[in-house]
């Protein structure tokens, strides 16, 4: 999961630089200020195991204002989807999370092929 996290730090990140936009949040569309990033999942992991390493159930969030703070604040996450994608394709993010919630089995040794996947895309993006 940390290696996710960072990867998925890193994508949003390289999104907005490539955009010559200032990183927001997902969820309260505000700038860094005193908190720190993190790679806010939409629906979150503990309950929804087959989108915990999918790219389209995480965003870049306040990690202490938003996410633990508020538990994730799914209600603006899903307003912050709308504002940056469109109303279109952010409603179709929104319908993907939602309804891709049937449990998956990962073994170790798919775990370990995700982990360096991620690694390699790390990579790429520093």
């Amino acid at each position: 999961q940390p290696v996710f996290n960072k990867l998925r730090r890193l994508q949003e990140l390289k999104w907005f630089s490539d955009r010559g936009l200032v990183p927001t949040c997902i969820s309260c569309g505000k700038v860094l200020g005193g908190d720190q990033w993190c790679n806010g999942h939409f629906k979150s992991v503990g309950g929804n195991g087959r989108l915990r390493y999918d790219l389209i159930n995480s965003y870049l969030q306040h990690n202490r204002n938003c996410n633990m703070a508020k538990s994730g604040d799914t209600v603006n996450y899903k307003k912050g989807l709308v504002e940056r994608f469109g109303e279109e394709d952010g409603q179709s993010i929104i319908a993907y999370c939602e309804e891709n919630n049937s449990p998956i089995k990962r073994t170790w040794q798919d775990l370990e092929e995700l982990r360096k996947e991620f690694n390699k895309e790390i990579k790429l993006l520093l």
